[in-house]
């Protein structure tokens, strides 16, 4: 079964008005919706934000439904130039910067007992996003992303977290998807659309292209359903 996660549900809203679906109810407050394509069912889940949240939502969800891929939708910063405002981001994996257990000799990024801190997405899936970003003349990339419980908005840490990790673009939510996936050998990618540069000026240019970047990912991500069930 496919799952369309993100951290708030005004990145579904067109797309549920669309379709068939089900509010259900869910112990911990996610905003959870059972939905059918083409009598195709699907959930799409709104989990909160922050890795608490997010995480217990997706062990909700996966004890729930039979869940066999993720995709991890929203929005997200560039940390590098050639990664442009309204371009979309199609992550071949995704890290999370804000873990450092360097004290143990293990890598940046990594968690102890979990053998690497890249979290690669489904190539399969990602082609599939990308050929869609295509047909609406939308830029995309398929650099990694990086993730924190943080809304980058200072240049030094931008350059940091590019030069650490090699990274494109950051977000609050695609690596701790990345991490659970992993560990629970679920597949998935990202849908991610770029609504500023994470720099000082961040917050400001965010909230200046959100609503053309909210109305990007869902025409994408609803594009990707149709294709999803009908070819």
């Amino acid at each position: 079964m496919l799952a369309l996660v993100s951290s708030d549900i005004k990145y579904f809203t067109d797309i549920l008005s669309k379709i068939k679906h089900k509010k259900v109810i869910s112990p911990n407050k996610t905003s959870l919706y059972e939905c059918y394509y083409n009598d195709h069912k699907f959930i799409i889940m709104a989990t909160g934000y922050g890795k608490v949240n997010i995480a217990s939502s997706l062990r909700y969800l996966t004890l729930k439904y039979n869940v066999k891929l993720i995709i991890s939708c929203g929005l997200a910063g560039s940390v590098v130039r050639n990664c442009e405002v309204l371009s979309c981001a199609v992550p071949s994996g995704t890290c999370q910067f804000d873990v450092d257990f360097s004290c143990y000799n293990i890598p940046p990024g990594q968690i102890p007992y979990v053998d690497t801190h890249i979290y690669k997405t489904n190539d399969d899936v990602n082609n599939y996003i990308t050929k869609i970003c295509n047909d609406y003349l939308i830029k995309s990339n398929n650099y990694l992303l990086a993730s924190s419980d943080m809304f980058v908005c200072n240049q030094r840490l931008s350059n940091s977290i590019r030069n650490l990790y090699n990274a494109s673009s950051v977000d609050t939510e695609s690596g701790v998807v990345g991490e659970y996936c992993y560990i629970n050998n679920i597949s998935y990618s990202c849908i991610k659309v770029i609504s500023c540069y994470a720099n000082n000026y961040s917050y400001k240019q965010h909230l200046k292209n959100k609503d053309n970047c909210i109305e990007i990912l869902q025409k994408i991500t609803y594009k990707f359903i149709k294709r999803f069930y009908e070819e």
